[in-house]
């Protein structure tokens, strides 16, 4: 059995081949090695690593460590695909045109915030006029009447909100998994 490791030293893979004895044939990592150092019993070093020989029940918990390693990177891919969502901008309909409302960061989320609470304001004093400036993503200026900001903040919103529902069902997905085949179906 032949463990394979990226250069970050994350485990990314298991080969198994005939060893020259019963026991297992792994390659680790340094950090991975000192982990599983108690358990070996013949180590010989070489270019490709640190080689050793382990009785087949350690090996059955160094899989269960690359599988828990494995879940926690797809919990990190699936983050960063959630942060990139989150980030990415809302497609809206100005009236004249559609634009996107930019939500590259907290400042943007705050406000789209502001804005919104001015427009409920401005419509329970019964403003229905364009009166509120909103500069998107084009770098265009548009003149919104409280419904409308009412309506891009509503949609910014849900936006975020399906995105969210979306990442947790994700992670849920990839806590819930015990085989490789259920945690590799998990895909943004």
């Amino acid at each position: 059995m032949l463990v394979l490791h990226d250069a970050a030293g994350f485990i990314t893979g298991l080969q198994l081949f005939p060893p020259e004895s019963d026991a297992p044939h792994i390659v680790v990592s340094d950090a991975l090695f000192e982990l599983l150092k108690p358990c070996v019993g013949t180590i010989q070093l070489d270019g490709n690593g640190t080689q050793f020989f382990m009785p087949a029940d350690i090996a059955m918990h160094v899989d269960q460590l690359m599988f828990n390693q494995r879940k926690a990177a797809k919990l990190i891919e699936i983050g960063l695909a959630q942060s990139t969502a989150l980030t990415a901008g809302v497609p809206f309909n100005f009236g004249q045109s559609m634009d996107t409302v930019q939500t590259r960061n907290e400042r943007d989320l705050i406000n789209i915030s502001g804005m919104t609470t001015r427009a409920i304001l401005l419509r329970a004093n019964a403003v229905t006029d364009p009166v509120i400036e909103f500069r998107a993503q084009s770098n265009t200026s548009y003149k919104i009447t409280p419904e409308q900001a009412i309506a891009l903040g509503e949609t910014v919103a849900q936006h975020n909100e399906a995105i969210y529902q979306k990442a947790w069902a994700l992670k849920d997905a990839i806590t819930s998994a015990t085989t490789t085949a259920e945690l590799e179906a998990v895909q943004w």
